[in-house]
């Protein structure tokens, strides 16, 4: 049943991924090295065997993107990406805190394990559902918050943690990633249709609705 038109609502999903892509470029993008650095600097690891750790994250994100697949075609994408970046704020505070290479294993498979929760799967469920006929030329916005962070969040890592300390980084990360997650539950619209809109603001053709679908349900 469709909801109350909200034209603004339904093109702040853009400005939602282009946030969600933001996460990973500070955290699993350009800003994974930095991240390692400062870990080895306060805890005194090499930081190539550090840095080797993330193969092991890499093998278990390849599993989980089937796994966030179903639960966002059973049940659409705002409760994983809720839980994903709730859970990747945890996994955040726990690295700030991190004294040995076992603390960065278990960082580095859960968030590696759950960015697909929150970028690459989850978002581009919902521009499929939103615009469908753009859907390129969208996450090509989207997407581009993966750069966005090497000016921000990488640099506000680099500069401060000598100032307050990596683990107060940590935390002032994770309270942003986590707000971010909170306000999904109420921010994401999983199609036009819940705001009473069309995909794109057009209605789809039979052939477009054939190649399209609708919902986030048939967005496999």
């Amino acid at each position: 049943m469709a909801g109350e038109k909200s034209f603004l609502r339904g093109y702040s999903m853009v400005l939602h991924s282009f946030l969600m892509y933001w996460i990973y470029g500070t955290l699993i993008g350009g800003g994974l090295s930095v991240l390692v650095a400062q870990y080895c600097g306060m805890t005194g690891l090499n930081s190539n065997l550090v840095t080797s750790v993330n193969t092991v994250g890499g093998f278990l994100s390849v599993a989980m993107t089937f796994l966030i697949g179903r639960w966002v075609i059973a049940r659409g994408v705002r409760g994983i990406t809720a839980f994903s970046c709730i859970g990747t704020a945890v996994g955040l505070c726990i690295l700030g805190n991190g004294t040995s290479l076992g603390i960065y294993i278990l960082w580095s498979v859960v968030s590696q394990g759950l960015y697909n929760g929150y970028s690459f799967t989850a978002t581009n469920a919902l521009i499929a559902n939103w615009f469908p006929r753009k859907k390129g030329w969208v996450m090509g916005i989207t997407t581009a918050g993966m750069m966005a962070a090497s000016f921000t969040s990488v640099l506000f890592i680099t500069v401060y943690s000598p100032k307050i300390g990596f683990t107060n980084v940590c935390y002032f990360l994770a309270a942003v990633i986590a707000m971010l997650g909170v306000v999904s539950l109420k921010w994401i619209v999983d199609t036009p249709e819940q705001c009473g809109l069309l995909p794109d603001n057009m209605p789809l053709t039979e052939r477009e609705q054939q190649e399209f679908g609708g919902g986030t349900a048939r967005q496999d």
